[in-house]
């Protein structure tokens, strides 16, 4: 029975290449491996902290404007946002 050769697939200088695990070093195995965890342990658990503190700071928002008085304030005038462009504004044509 022929020995079947194993290739690991990875992201590099964004680009996918192919390569046979026979020819990667054992530090650069090691360090695929840390990455591998980062990417499916570490980053999903961070994802998760901050959706929960995002959801906390809705829940502080809400309780917030609870305990504020219904009346008594004045809303402050918003800023317009300002959008830039290089583009030409369009010229209207004259309708006679």
């Amino acid at each position: 029975m022929a020995e079947e050769n194993k290739t690991l697939n990875l992201m590099v200088d964004n680009e996918e290449r192919e390569y046979p695990l026979d020819i990667l070093s054992q530090d650069a195995l090691n360090k695929i491996a840390a990455m591998q965890f980062d990417a499916n342990t570490v980053m999903p658990i961070l994802s998760e902290v901050i959706r929960l503190a995002q959801l906390g700071q809705k829940v502080d928002q809400g309780q917030l404007t609870s305990m504020l008085p219904q009346s008594g304030y004045t809303v402050a005038e918003q800023q317009e946002a300002v959008v830039e462009s290089d583009a030409e504004e369009p010229q209207e044509e004259d309708s006679e």
